[in-house]
């Protein structure tokens, strides 16, 4: 119901893509009218709903939303759970050509509903319940910031009623006198400090999401991406094939614990493939690029998981500057690609870098005893820097020969653009 409709002149239904089906419903109403539509319509296997509707209405009062609504619910009822189901890409489509009722009542009325030919395993499936299970566990969570007010003190002199002798001896006994008398005595005078305020902060309440970090066994890279202030300058392109699922939910509640960058947000998610054979994958042309923008987190995980469901990589190498090509492509007010990558896979289309004209800044997931070369590549040709889990960050445009670099427990020396485990920390004991 949050989402915003894309406007079409009229939907047409005579060439729709294989694995597409329609469920037609009335212009006006919420009954589906044939039930054969729903003949071997199995939920497991979609991916992807649209609810087809026209603007035009013949009362001036009539609600669309609430008639949107009622269609939902009657879906619901035909295939119960499909609401909840992760992974399915749901779209909402205007038809505004229809100006008259018997036009609009000549227009599909209902949901476009699109089929995978391939079904997550059941590996996959298994690590989209674990995720969405430690996704249920964030709370939202108020807490007050006690008001704190900074003070300068200044300090001043003022008369205290009486006055000094003139006599150094009288003085020195503490004599002091209610008159100047005739030998106009000194009025004794005292410091007195005064408090003005400079600043004040705090004093209100704080709403934020938390999560039990004993959920998941690493926060690695949610600690990393924490740091992050913003995505405004970003194009994130993460790898989503099945080594990197531990990865994924930490991005995943980096998003939901900061939901503000899902406003600011531009995301690619990669499989390698869409469980392509190995030997039709061609570097630039493999596939299994999943876009969105600027979305609601509900939208952003089903288009993820979907990415997920298709393709689990296959091979060990990805296709990584495919990726960042499309990122580049799709979004090009993006100064800086962010690429959340696994460390343990080669890229299989690196001679493609050449064609990469921003910096790329690699997050490099799963680093043991080595640090991938085609990574170093990356980011030292792009311009980019590679950052770790933990918050290490290494400039390579300002890297020295012999420099060294701490990941965890591992020590590596940078010598001819390469990284090489130099010692183990806990083996010195």
């Amino acid at each position: 119901m949050a989402l915003k409709p894309g406007i079409v002149g009229e939907l047409s239904t005579d060439k729709l893509p294989a694995g597409t089906r329609l469920l037609h419903m009335d212009f006006a109403a919420s009954n589906f009218t044939n039930p054969a539509d729903f003949k071997k319509l199995h939920i497991d296997s979609i991916v992807g709903i649209k609810l087809v509707y026209t603007r035009f209405k013949e009362l001036e009062d009539f609600d669309q939303p609430e008639l949107n609504r009622r269609r939902f619910e009657a879906l619901e009822k035909k295939l119960p759970g499909i609401l909840k189901k992760p992974g399915i890409q749901w779209e909402i489509l205007e038809q505004r050509n229809a100006i008259t009722r018997d036009n609009a009542a000549r227009c599909f009325h209902g949901f476009v509903v699109i089929t995978a030919s391939v079904s997550p395993s059941k590996e996959t499936a298994q690590e989209i319940s674990n995720m969405e299970y430690v996704l249920s566990l964030v709370r939202d969570t108020q807490y007050h910031v006690p008001l704190h007010i900074d003070y300068k003190i200044k300090k001043r002199k003022v008369p205290t009623g009486l006055y000094l002798p003139r006599s150094k001896t009288k003085l020195k006994q503490g004599l002091r006198f209610e008159h100047k008398s005739i030998w106009f005595r000194k009025a004794e005078m005292k410091v007195v400090k005064d408090s003005i305020e400079r600043s004040r902060s705090g004093g209100y309440d704080v709403h934020t999401k938390t999560f039990d970090p004993k959920t998941i066994p690493d926060t690695m890279v949610l600690n990393t991406l924490n740091k992050i202030k913003s995505l405004k300058k970003y194009a994130l392109v993460q790898d989503v094939t099945g080594s990197m699922s531990p990865f994924t939910i930490q991005v995943l509640l980096w998003l939901q614990l900061k939901p503000q960058f899902m406003q600011e947000g531009r995301f690619v998610f990669f499989n390698d493939g869409d469980n392509m054979p190995d030997e039709w994958k061609v570097p630039g042309k493999t596939g299994g690029l999943y876009v969105v923008q600027n979305t609601d987190l509900d939208t952003l995980k089903s288009v993820l998981y979907r990415a997920m469901g298709k393709g689990t990589g296959g091979d060990l190498a990805e296709n990584n500057i495919e990726a960042i090509l499309k990122a580049i492509e799709v979004y090009p007010q993006a100064d800086t690609i962010l690429m959340i990558a696994d460390n343990q896979a080669p890229v299989k289309d690196i001679r493609l870098i050449t064609k990469v004209k921003k910096p790329v800044n690699v997050l490099l997931c799963g680093v043991k005893n080595s640090i991938n070369p085609h990574m170093v590549d990356i980011a030292r040709r792009t311009g980019g820097k590679l950052m770790f889990p933990g918050g290490t960050w290494f400039d390579l445009a300002k890297a020295r020969e012999g420099q060294l670099l701490t990941v965890g427990d591992r020590v590596f020396e940078y010598r001819n653009q390469k990284f090489t485990l130099s010692y183990v920390k806990r083996d010195l004991r």
